[in-house]
């Protein structure tokens, strides 16, 4: 029995996996001779925040200082960072860039002077799970929508006291917070013991384009699209009436199959694969799902779903199996009829 709900849950919301940057290589600078001032005592600690990206090759670009207690110890700690090397941010498999990682590096003076402890490093990201977009907040929503939380990371590296300081729409506050709670960090160190890192801020972007591919300047139209989109997926998971579904699809694709992007028609093919499986169209659904599993489908559930219902109905119709080749990026995907 060939299941009718196949895996329609496209992605609305960013990856469904991401991995952040981690340093792989990193040499904690020494206190800098040039700012042990003879004429005066020197402060005993000194901390200077430096901000930067890492690149999708693992090579951090952008380095800048974000706060410092006193500015003669800024160079050294752009240079840490500069002669840093970093395992890359991975976002469902592939190696992307990350943006704004923050270390922190606290210069601790002894006598005599020149000596100093190892700098410690601020709290990290070891596993970030962006959140779930609600279908319930697509309707009226902004092509792209922004929760700004802040949050403490506790010893054990768990994130604590999460809240929202802003937001462009309040109806994503929850999933953001939710989506927050269960992050886990590398807690901050202090002289190599875990201390409490309180304060910290993230940007949790929410956008209404599917499988990693940026919006649309079109914004009124990806949003209609998509909205559309989930409203026949909710209908197909539900088990309406095939028909009823399949006539939503061929009007949706009527006002808009030209402008969909690739997301769009992968999407729009999985559910129009499901709701032939279901009108026993079983040959159209196997024409439409071997072209969707072409398309951009991060997550593996899902594709790993799409593929065992393309056996299955190779198997019904007693048709021999087609090469599924990966999608590549820049693949296009052929226009639905």
């Amino acid at each position: 029995m060939i299941s009718p709900i196949i895996a329609v849950a496209f992605l609305l919301a960013g990856s469904a996996y991401d991995e952040p940057a981690a340093p792989l290589r990193r040499t904690a600078p020494d206190y800098p001779v040039k700012c042990v001032k003879s004429d005066e005592r020197p402060a005993r600690r000194q901390e200077v925040v430096v901000v930067y990206d890492v690149t999708s090759d693992g090579l951090p670009e952008n380095v800048r200082v974000r706060t410092s207690t006193d500015p003669c110890f800024e160079d050294v700690a752009i240079a840490a960072i500069r002669g840093a090397t970093f395992s890359p941010r991975r976002s469902n498999g592939k190696t992307v860039k990350q943006e704004d990682l923050e270390t922190t590096f606290t210069f601790v003076l002894e006598a005599p002077a020149g000596e100093t402890l190892v700098s410690d490093f601020d709290a990290r990201p070891v596993k970030r799970i962006p959140p779930r977009y609600p279908e319930r907040c697509m309707s009226g929503a902004r092509s792209t929508e922004v929760v700004v939380v802040e949050f403490d990371v506790n010893e054990a590296g768990k994130t604590e006291n999460v809240t929202v300081i802003d937001s462009t729409n309040r109806c994503l506050e929850t999933s953001a917070k939710t989506s927050v709670a269960g992050w886990i960090y590398t807690p901050k160190t202090v002289g190599g013991v875990p201390v409490r890192r309180t304060g910290v801020q993230t940007a949790i972007t929410f956008q209404l384009s599917g499988g990693g591919v940026s919006p649309s300047p079109e914004d009124d139209v990806r949003r209609t699209v998509w909205f559309k989109l989930s409203r026949i997926r909710s209908a197909l998971l539900k088990e309406r009436a095939p028909a009823t579904i399949l006539e939503d699809l061929a009007a949706l694709e009527t006002e808009y199959g030209d402008k969909f992007t690739r997301a769009e028609t992968t999407a729009f093919l999985q559910l129009r694969g499901g709701a032939k499986i279901m009108a026993g169209d079983y040959a159209g659904a196997l024409d439409d799902l071997r072209v969707a599993i072409r398309g951009p489908i991060n997550d593996a559930e899902t594709r790993s779903a799409i593929e065992k219902t393309i056996g299955q109905l190779e198997a019904a119709l007693g048709v021999p199996p087609a090469p599924t080749p990966p999608a590549e990026a820049d693949e296009e995907i052929p226009k639905t009829e």
